[in-house]
């Protein structure tokens, strides 16, 4: 074997390597929708009983666990609509729509967290009502 090959034997080897792993993420399915649809629902069904102070309302722990689950949807949905798979007419507003809810998500997310740690400057409330308005749905 040439010693002089090998940089483009790596690099052929890591070409490779990485069609292989981005094909493998690409078809995997993680429940992506156009269009990030039924994401504001979720958070509503999260954070909405804690917002209105039911009596049934999951601790604020337990529903940043499942707000940070969700970030972590909508993360990888943003990628799979970015992705070389993603086809179609509405492609480009279907990638600016996981990632506008993904941001909000984090916002979220780091508001909740802030809260829990008594470090907010302002209640995760505010931010939930922002997003409340923007998804429109009733908080």
């Amino acid at each position: 074997m040439s010693v002089t090959n090998t940089p483009a034997r790596l690099s052929l080897f890591f070409l490779l390597a990485f069609n292989c792993c981005v094909t493998a993420v690409a078809e995997e399915d993680y429940g992506c929708t156009d269009y990030a649809e039924g994401m504001a629902e979720r958070i509503k069904a999260i954070l909405g009983p804690s917002y209105a102070g039911a009596d049934n309302a999951a601790p604020l722990e337990d529903n940043l666990e499942k707000l940070q689950a969700l970030t972590t949807l909508a993360g990888h949905c943003s990628a799979a609509a970015r992705s070389i798979e993603s086809h179609g007419p509405d492609r480009q507003r279907n990638i600016y729509e996981w990632h506008s809810i993904n941001q909000w998500l984090a916002r979220l997310v780091g508001a909740v967290s802030l809260s829990l740690t008594g470090k907010a400057d302002r209640p995760w409330q505010d931010e939930y009502i922002l997003i409340a308005e923007v998804y429109e749905f009733e908080p």
